[in-house]
Parts: structure tokens; C-alpha cells; sequence
């Protein structure tokens, strides 16, 4: 699991779009997005994915930058 703070994410549509964006990703099993406390958590399979690679897709949406928490 890795977790992100994603400061830039106010509204629940953003917060859809981003947790379909990282749920089309090769390896991703879930997300949990918390909007009061701008937390982004990722269930994934290390095998197929890195933390940093995690990280750029966030960025790579518009939703950065992004702070490993």
C-alpha cells in the first residue's frame, strides 16, 4: 500500500477522475481517496508497480505535486 497527500484535490469530481485514473493502471487492486484530509491510498501489487510510478500518475493527472505520506 502506498499513501499520498494530494493538497490540490477540493471536489468529489475531481476525486472520481483521479481514482479512475489510478484504478486503470496494470496492478492497482484498489483506491481510497479521504477529501477532508486530502489522503490518497493505494492498494497494489509491487510486482507491476512502483511508488514512484504511483506518484507520476497522480502528478501526470493534474493533481500535483504530491507528497508520500
Amino acid at each position: 500500500m502506498a499513501t499520498f497527500a494530494v493538497p490540490s484535490l477540493a471536489r468529489e469530481s475531481e476525486a472520481m477522475d483521479l481514482r479512475n485514473a489510478i484504478n486503470s493502471l496494470s496492478g492497482v487492486a484498489s483506491v481510497h481517496l479521504d477529501l477532508a484530509s486530502h489522503a490518497l491510498s493505494v492498494y497494489y501489487d509491487s510486482s507491476h508497480l512502483s511508488r514512484r510510478l504511483l506518484r507520476d500518475s497522480i502528478e501526470g493527472t493534474g493533481y500535483g505535486p504530491v507528497e508520500d505520506r
